[in-house]
C-alpha cells in the first residue's frame, strides 16, 4: 500500500475541530458508497480495506463503533473476514488496536486527510 510523496507531505496531526470535519466527510464517502452498491450485484464494488479506513475515519475515539464486530458490521463482513484485513492494515502500518477498539495510527492519519484535501477539496 504505497502512498503518493504529495499525501506524506502532511505531517502534523489536526486538531479535533479540523478531525470532525474530516470524519464527517468520510460519513459522507461511506454513504456515497453505500447508495451505489443498491445498482450492481452483491460483491462488484468491494473494497474492503478503503471500507474500514474510511469507517475508523468517520467514528474515531467511538468504541462502540471501533469494535472488531462494529466494523465487520460496517464492511458486511464476518468477523473472521474483518480480523484478517485489520490485521493486515496493522501489519502495514494504517491501523493499531487499543483496548477502546481499532484506530488509524498516528503516521497515517495525517496521510489521510492529506487524500481528502486532496481529492475532495470542496469539501474541507
Amino acid at each position: 500500500m504505497n502512498s503518493s510523496p504529495e499525501l506524506g507531505q502532511v505531517h502534523e496531526l489536526p486538531t479535533e475541530l479540523v478531525l470532525g470535519r474530516y470524519a464527517r466527510l468520510a460519513r459522507t464517502v461511506l454513504a456515497r458508497r453505500r447508495a451505489r452498491r443498491v445498482l450492481l450485484p452483491s460483491g462488484m464494488l468491494v473494497d474492503v480495506a478503503w471500507d474500514l479506513l474510511l469507517h475508523l475515519l468517520a467514528h474515531r475515539g467511538d468504541p462502540a463503533q471501533t469494535s472488531l464486530e462494529a466494523l465487520a458490521a460496517a464492511a458486511e463482513l464476518s468477523p473472521t473476514v474483518a480480523v484478517r484485513w485489520l490485521s493486515l492494515l496493522q501489519a502495514d502500518g494504517l491501523v493499531q488496536f487499543r483496548p477502546s477498539g481499532w484506530e488509524l495510527t498516528p503516521s497515517f492519519l495525517p496521510r489521510m486527510i492529506g487524500h481528502f484535501r486532496e481529492h475532495y477539496p470542496e469539501a474541507v
